[in-house]
């Protein structure tokens, strides 16, 4: 019966935000009854994904929700960009869930992105986004969209979105993005005494070559804890591509409660001509300096996984993570068992 409250409160709410953003658009689109523009789009966005782990009972996390983008004008050019990606969740059997859900057969509702950026002030020199961003850090801020992928880049830091305000822009060669936020994740209401500031700044030095330097610095509540972990972190990640080849990596370094942490990541990726294939293989690298036992522990993984899209609003994906060493292992389960998942995603008006 908990359950069954829960879940009616989570589709009531998403519901709601549907009806307001396609009255909305209606009301500002000069009648027009479609749902996609230039200025606005809006998807119901639903996937199933499987998760299969050596000696233990196979998973599954079901995702429903929309993708809303609507762009405000003012003088025939862009003043603000509207995002709003409400997410509902439900877990079965998963034995390592993410850091926000109770346990492994539990349902919560996760706010991908729901934030307004505000691009009038300047000429894109200076802008002010705002609501639930992300953290600006690392190869997974420069990267192609991972939101809702098997796909991701940043693991170190334990948090990739939060809710907050950063300014942001481009001055020349040179793209930046300063964050406050409260240190809460994917939660408004558990970051109490938490906040952190993080920033990222990266050069174009070429069509081909991206370089940037990122930064990270104070306390978050890991989702449904209510302790602190002072977190700081320094970073720097490179990207070079050419034609439908990309090479990306990142080396951080920096503290959990004083606590040493280093992490490395190098991914190869390829589309193919028609982008309708894509291909990654990553190498990961991470040593924690366990201070309760007094020892460090490393860890060496490989992923392999493509993303297919056999259709316009259809995407299948998978993807195998193996560990290939480790060193008093940091997460025991995932260094002594492979792990395969699949995931069908389809994105509809």
């Amino acid at each position: 019966m908990k359950f069954d409250s829960a879940l009616r409160n989570y589709l009531k709410k998403i519901s709601i935000l549907i009806l307001y953003c396609c009255g909305f658009s209606s009301a500002t689109a000069n009648n027009s009854l479609s749902l996609h523009s230039k200025d606005y789009r809006f998807m119901i966005d639903s996937a199933i994904r499987v998760n299969h782990q050596e000696s233990t009972s196979s998973s599954h996390q079901a995702f429903l929700g929309f993708d809303y983008q609507y762009i405000f004008k003012r003088q025939q050019r862009d003043a603000a960009t509207l995002l709003l990606q409400p997410m509902l969740i439900k877990l079965h059997n998963v034995s390592q869930p993410f850091n926000y859900f109770s346990n492994g057969n539990d349902s919560d509702l996760q706010w991908r992105a729901a934030y307004i950026n505000y691009t009038g002030l300047s000429r894109g020199e200076f802008n002010i986004r705002a609501g639930h961003i992300e953290l600006p850090f690392g190869a997974e801020f420069s990267a192609l969209i991972t939101g809702g992928t098997l796909r991701q880049l940043t693991t170190n830091i334990g948090q990739k979105m939060d809710w907050g305000i950063s300014t942001n822009g481009r001055i020349n060669q040179f793209d930046y993005e300063i964050a406050y936020t409260r240190g809460s994740g994917n939660e408004w209401d558990r970051a109490e005494g938490a906040g952190l500031v993080s920033g990222r700044v990266a050069i174009d030095h070429s069509v081909k070559h991206h370089w940037g330097l990122s930064f990270l610095d104070g306390d978050l509540v890991p989702a449904k804890a209510n302790q602190l972990i002072e977190k700081r972190r320094v970073a720097i990640d490179y990207c070079y591509s050419h034609a439908q080849f990309t090479f990306r990596g990142e080396i951080s370094n920096g503290e959990d409660n004083g606590n040493d942490r280093h992490y490395g990541l190098a991914e190869f990726s390829r589309f193919t001509n028609n982008r309708d294939l894509f291909w990654y293989a990553q190498y990961r690298y991470q040593r924690n300096f366990d201070q309760t036992n007094q020892i460090n522990r490393s860890q060496k993984d490989i992923i392999i996984g493509n993303e297919w899209r056999p259709y316009l609003n259809t995407e299948i994906s998978s993807q195998l993570r193996s560990n290939i060493s480790h060193k008093n292992a940091i997460n025991a389960q995932m260094a002594e068992n492979a792990q395969f998942q699949l995931q069908i995603r389809y994105r509809f008006l």
